[in-house]
């Protein structure tokens, strides 16, 4: 008698993939997915950039990059959101990139530091005229905002158009080049390639001053006092015939030790149930206030 092996094909029905050897396998093929998934970045004129570098220690050698939306998002924001969720920019899960690239303890690291500019090139994006730029501080006290950074002339802020725009930091390192297999809008650079977030923020380790001079370390916060110790101020720079003249104050970013990242703006504009709410209790203090007079009287 001869013994004839038959083929056997696994069943991919997933519905019948219950139970905990259920949720491993598809925890698995979706693992799998997620890391063929890498994009090349579109680069939008107006567009913000989160930049995370280390002086030392694991991951050195590079950088990441996160392109975190259009400069508006966040300059006309009424409500806190969360950049890592639907509701405001979705950028993917980024800590699981500065967990591989950083380390697992990448969040109380006091030798990472991260940081946010943008700008705005030839062509104004809304009402942000042509060399319009952004530009965070990193809080030394937390919870305390700092100093804005000064508006310059024209011509000023055109240098740190350079360095920040398409010839700069936004160009070729950029655009065009894959995304991680976490985040379709962030790479991971090399920290020595030209035009490299290192390459231009790095005044810290003494090896020059960043973005043409326009914005040196002090744009960075770093995590040495873990998540709950750090946050970034942004500002926004228009252009000025005076010198000195303030940026605009226009919120903070905080994140959490799975790299979820939140903007609060400055105001919080409430919601319209609230208002209505609020104009109710005070009309109904007044109508007390006004039966208590009657009644002493």
């Amino acid at each position: 008698m001869r013994w004839r092996l038959r083929p056997y094909t696994i069943p991919m029905n997933t519905n019948k993939l219950t139970g905990p050897f259920g949720a491993k396998c598809l925890a698995i093929a979706g693992s799998l997915a997620l890391a063929g998934s890498a994009h090349a970045l579109t680069v939008s004129n107006g567009d913000l950039f989160l930049g995370f570098r280390v002086t030392g220690g694991t991951g050195s050698s590079f950088d990441y990059l996160i392109d975190i939306g259009q400069a508006s998002l966040y300059r006309d924001a009424t409500g806190s959101f969360v950049l890592n969720n639907t509701a405001g920019i979705n950028i993917g899960n980024i800590g699981a990139d500065l967990t591989s690239i950083f380390g697992a303890n990448w969040y109380t690291r006091n030798d990472l530091y991260w940081g946010v500019v943008g700008t705005v090139n030839l062509n104004p994006v809304g009402i942000d005229a042509a060399n319009t730029e952004y530009a965070s501080k990193g809080e030394t006290t937390f919870g305390t905002p700092e100093a804005p950074w000064n508006r310059r002339s024209n011509s000023q802020q055109g240098s740190a158009n350079t360095a920040i725009g398409p010839s700069g930091l936004t160009g070729s390192s950029l655009t065009g080049a894959s995304s991680t297999a976490n985040s379709t809008r962030a790479v991971q650079q090399n920290s020595g390639d030209a035009n490299s977030w290192y390459s231009y923020v790095h005044a810290a380790d003494g090896s020059g001053t960043s973005f043409n001079g326009s914005y040196n370390s002090a744009l960075e916060g770093s995590f040495g006092g873990g998540t709950g110790g750090s946050a970034l101020d942004l500002f926004r720079m228009t252009t000025s015939t005076t010198a000195g003249l303030p940026g605009t104050y226009l919120g903070r970013f905080t994140t959490d030790t799975s790299g979820n990242i939140t903007f609060t703006p400055t105001a919080v504009v409430p919601e319209p149930s609230a208002l209505t709410a609020l104009a109710g209790g005070a009309a109904l203090l007044g109508l007390m206030r006004r039966r208590s007079a009657a009644a002493r009287a």
